[in-house]
């Protein structure tokens, strides 16, 4: 598969390369360049070109027009087929594993678009023998990509995930012959690993932490045996549960 990337890259002349900006780190961290609010938009920082991300079997590829999108995928398609590699694509029967994702200008144009589920038409390789299809969102890699860059699709099955586990775990959760520490333990790292694996490159809003604390505590009152209607008849709050939880993770 890398020979097979690397020669591509090498033999296939991708025009009009997205260009990116940034700011680089500087080593006085009081002299930081990363983007600062209210910072103009049209400061430029850095600039680097990208067109593809490789990982193993896995690749996405990056272009500014749906022409060059079309040109690439077919030379993809038959470069790869010189080393033997089959890139799934569709028919008009059957759906692609390949997937395209067009991201609009602007977060409204997004929004507006995603609302009436309106998607660009199929792309169509081999003589209009293949396509591949446009969608709103896909996983990559264990993380859902969404066409309006928010985390808002992946929190939602995270969370989803995550109660999953839960429930697979639930007869050793609800045992009373298990300790506490141990329940407290096991859920730190089955459930919370399936909810935050790979958090590290989220871009999270209010409301997506609010979701995730939610969670959190639903959870934890859930494995303490804590009900809500108890919650407001003695006036629990969340913090004296966290501490209490945080007493015993620091004696495990």
């Amino acid at each position: 598969m890398l020979a097979a990337t690397n020669s591509f890259n090498n033999s296939f002349v991708h025009e009009n390369k997205p260009t990116y900006h940034y700011f680089p780190s500087n080593k006085d961290p009081s002299k930081q360049k990363g983007r600062l609010t209210r910072q103009p938009t049209q400061s430029k920082g850095d600039t680097v070109q990208i067109d593809n991300l490789l990982y193993v079997d896995d690749g996405a590829f990056v272009c500014t027009t749906l022409e060059s999108l079309t040109s690439l995928a077919q030379a993809l398609f038959s470069h790869l087929a010189k080393f033997g590699l089959k890139m799934h694509v569709g028919t008009a029967a059957e759906k692609s594993k390949s997937v395209a994702m067009y991201f609009p200008a602007t977060l409204k144009k997004t929004q507006e678009q995603n609302k009436i589920k309106s998607l660009l038409p199929d792309i169509k390789l081999n003589n209009n023998t293949n396509l591949i299809h446009f969608v709103q969102d896909f996983k990559y890699l264990g993380s859902i990509i969404s066409n309006d860059l928010k985390e808002d699709t992946e929190i939602k099955a995270r969370i989803k995930k995550a109660w999953g586990v839960i429930g697979a775990m639930k007869f050793v959760l609800k045992n009373k012959d298990v300790d506490l520490n141990t329940k407290i333990f096991l859920y730190t790292t089955a459930p919370l690993q399936a909810l935050l694996w790979g958090a590290e490159s989220w871009s999270l809003s209010k409301t997506n932490l609010n979701a995730l604390n939610v969670f959190h505590h639903s959870a934890i009152r859930w494995i303490l045996g804590i009900k809500m209607s108890q919650v407001k008849e003695e006036k629990i709050k969340n913090t004296d549960i966290g501490k209490k939880i945080g007493n015993l993770q620091d004696s495990c």
